[in-house]
């Protein structure tokens, strides 16, 4: 699609694509709970609401590594 819409190279538009993906997986594992975090906010403070208790979500680790032939990035869920 972006191919045909933008007139791109292949390599562009598998990059657009690529990259667009890999940006909605990140949003999706770091953030699985946060809506319902800023509802049970949103109810304690402005509806006077007992808080209720949410589990933590698990600890997730970012590494960058630089080397003579590029950049790596490793994500540990």
């Amino acid at each position: 699609m972006t191919k045909a819409a933008f007139r791109q190279s292949w390599g562009k538009a598998f990059l657009a694509f690529a990259t667009g993906e890999a940006v909605s997986l990140v949003n999706i594992f770091t953030q699985p709970t946060r809506a319902s975090r800023d509802l049970n906010d949103y109810e304690t403070k402005f509806l006077k609401k007992k808080r209720t208790s949410l589990p933590e979500g698990p600890e997730h680790k970012w590494t960058l590594g630089v080397w003579p032939a590029g950049v790596t990035f490793t994500y540990e869920f």
